[in-house]
Order: structure tokens, then sequence, then C-alpha cells
């Protein structure tokens, strides 16, 4: 197996989490520190452009692997750029996810 690993995204964004109190933290470091329950994510700037290198593999590719890494931090990070998004949820890939326990 080969691939490769590109952004989700070129754009400089700030991940944030709306936790269950409803209080906003800013960055993956903050937010993985927290131990509140987190209700969302949300990019600051919303919608970030999908790097179109990144679209492009996910739709060209026989599998799609995710992680590891953190489920909030890492996977849905990329996952909630919304061209990233569209191409993962296209049904013709097999898709797999690693998980650290």
């Amino acid at each position: 197996m080969r691939g490769h690993v590109w952004p989700a995204t070129t754009n400089n964004v700030q991940l944030k989490a709306a936790m269950d109190d409803d209080n906003i933290i800013i960055g993956e470091s903050a937010i993985t520190k927290d131990k509140r329950k987190i209700k969302h994510l949300m990019l600051e700037p919303e919608n970030p452009a999908a790097s179109q290198k990144a679209v492009n593999a996910i739709l060209n590719a026989d599998a799609i692997i995710l992680g590891p890494g953190s489920l909030y931090t890492s996977v849905l990070a990329s996952l909630i750029v919304p061209g990233i998004k569209d191409a993962v949820i296209r049904p013709r890939q097999l898709r797999f996810m690693f998980v650290m326990l």
C-alpha cells in the first residue's frame, strides 16, 4: 500500500469546540486538555476551501484511511472542511478508521 498525505485545507484556520456547557474552546491543544464533553466542532473562518489535491486524492482512492489520532481534534477536524466531507461520503470507496485505544 502507498499513498500521500495532503492537508484538508491550505487556509489558516482554527479549530473550535462548543462544549456541553455552551462555552467555546479554541485550539486543538486546549480542546484536548478540556474535560467537558464536546457538543460540536467548528472552524474559524467557517467553510474554508478544501485542498483540491486532497479532494482529488479522496475521489480517486481505492480506500480511505482515517486516523490514527484524536477523534475530535484530528479525524473529525479534517472532515468538517466542506469539500473533504463531501468527497469522503461518496459511496464507492472502502473506508477504514484506525483508533488508538
